[in-house]
């Protein structure tokens, strides 16, 4: 069975709630730019209805999203450390 990616597309009321949280990059303390949703690799994916509720995002830096989504080959480990700090924060919410 083929899945189709969906959209982010959530509420100012969760985006709020998102941004009142964490008010700066979870990772790396600096201004936040990007919503990145922590459960977006295929085998962590979710597609249920909740996929768009604030438990399921965070906030990050321009430069910490680009590491977990485009690391450079240096990169690697730090992504893969950044996923799992992103994973451990909601977890632990």
């Amino acid at each position: 069975m083929k899945r189709k990616w969906k959209v982010a597309k959530f509420s100012t009321e969760t985006k709020e709630e998102i941004y009142n949280r964490d008010w700066c990059c979870i990772i790396t303390w600096d201004p936040i730019t990007d919503y990145h949703h922590v459960f977006f690799w295929a085998h962590q994916a979710n597609y249920w209805p909740n996929r768009n509720n604030a438990d399921q995002w965070v906030w990050l830096s321009a430069d910490a999203h680009r590491i977990i989504h485009h690391p450079s080959p240096k990169e690697t480990d730090k992504a893969k450390e950044y996923r799992e700090k992103c994973i451990d924060y909601i977890n632990n919410l």
